[in-house]
């Protein structure tokens, strides 16, 4: 592994325990957490709603002491920042609460489609009003679950059936929960899974979709995996600086990436890349592709419009400023050409904090400057200091 670069650990896995352990029946310890803003403002938000959480320092190692109340109790307005999975994670569990919660974000975040959310939750029993438009935050969530089974779509996240998977296990008659259509970044449900298994929960996997039982279930030790979404930059970075790095071995889906750069290192021609259950690789591999002179096509990629910014757009927008022809059309993003120049590029990541992280990486070839870099802190808040260690320079 290598030991000069730190990569923070997981965000998804991070927040998925803090969920669980918040609503425990005893107390838990998650070992090295992701330091990105979603899980700090996740951590606010469940101190405010009687989840005690302290953090304390061991040897080599973070760790947050999680105590869960008798009842969780959101308060009536939760500001989520630019947390997509914050929004979506909390939602059910206003269940709890007793009162209406209004659910808000960042500019960003409210740009962002929750509509499947809204009807996930339609559909289990809530009564949802979005104040400003549909299908987007602020959300105003009242009643509960009235059904022990919900059926539900999954064509633009699968965040939201993350989040009735965890809660499902704090309700009188658990939850069956049924997927109809699409299912994309099936990768974060199985991790999702995979954690409530760390706690004890056992969910039937019934066909397109899981039951989970009624559980009163314990608090956990869970040491965090580092983030494989944040993985494939080093991995890059020490490629083209000839440096050596040996990642770690993990459990999530986004490990597969170690798979598709081999592909790109290689001579297959007419190379096509699905990443259906893996989005979030598309902003590394597009510009790693870009640095090797790839040409490569893209598939299972639509969603990647609908994240902290329009990935597509701005991929083929930015790429083309680095002198790749990329072309987004009936769902494949296409790289066909390279002609790079070694000028200065003016690239601009629309405040995504992957985008930024990704399009950084071609500082290894040219000058590159952005405005828009502090966005990080949402995932990696010392990615700069931290990459400097594999060469890039910033």
């Amino acid at each position: 592994m290598n030991s000069r670069v730190k990569v923070p650990g997981s965000k998804s896995h991070t927040q998925r325990a803090l969920i669980l352990a918040a609503t425990a029946t005893s107390p838990s310890i998650i070992r090295d957490p992701s330091t990105g803003d979603d899980s700090t403002i996740l951590v606010q938000l469940l101190r405010r709603s009687g989840v005690s959480i302290e953090e304390r320092e061991t040897t080599g190692c973070t760790e947050l002491m999680v105590n869960p109340p008798a009842r969780l109790v959101l308060p009536p307005s939760v500001f989520s920042g630019d947390g997509a999975s914050v929004a979506r994670f909390l939602s059910p569990l206003t269940h709890f609460a007793g009162h209406e919660v209004t659910i808000t974000g960042s500019q960003q975040l409210s740009a962002r489609p929750m509509g499947e959310l809204g009807t996930a939750l339609t559909n289990a029993g809530f009564i949802i009003t979005w104040s400003q438009r549909d299908g987007h935050l602020p959300l105003r969530i009242s009643g509960g679950f009235t059904t022990s089974e919900v059926t539900l779509t999954a064509a633009t996240s699968s965040q939201h059936v993350s989040a009735l998977l965890l809660a499902a296990p704090r309700l009188p008659r658990g939850l069956a929960i049924n997927v109809v259509g699409p299912v994309v970044s099936r990768g974060y449900i199985t991790m999702t899974l995979q954690t409530m298994e760390q706690f004890g929960i056992l969910v039937a996997t019934r066909d397109r979709g899981w039951c989970v039982p009624q559980s009163s279930f314990a608090g956990a030790i869970i040491t965090m995996e580092p983030d494989w979404s944040l993985w494939p930059f080093v991995i890059i970075a020490s490629h083209l600086k000839s440096r050596p790095c040996e990642p770690p071995p993990a459990r999530q889906a986004d490990a597969r990436f170690m798979e598709h750069w081999q592909r790109l290192l290689g001579s297959e021609p007419d190379l096509q890349i699905h990443l259906t259950d893996t989005p979030d690789l598309l902003p590394p591999l597009a510009v790693g592709a870009a640095l090797l002179e790839r040409r490569v096509r893209f598939t299972g990629i639509s969603h990647a419009a609908l994240k902290e910014s329009d990935r597509l757009g701005v991929l083929v927008r930015e790429l083309k400023k680095a002198g790749t022809e990329a072309r987004f059309h009936d769902g494949v993003l296409a790289l066909t050409a390279h002609h790079p120049s070694l000028g200065a590029l003016n690239l601009c990541g629309e405040g995504d904090h992957r985008m930024i992280m990704a399009l950084s990486l071609f500082a290894l070839r040219q000058p590159v400057s952005m405005n828009d870099t502090g966005a990080v802190r949402k995932s990696w808040p010392g990615y700069f200091e931290e990459m400097k260690k594999v060469g890039l320079p910033w």
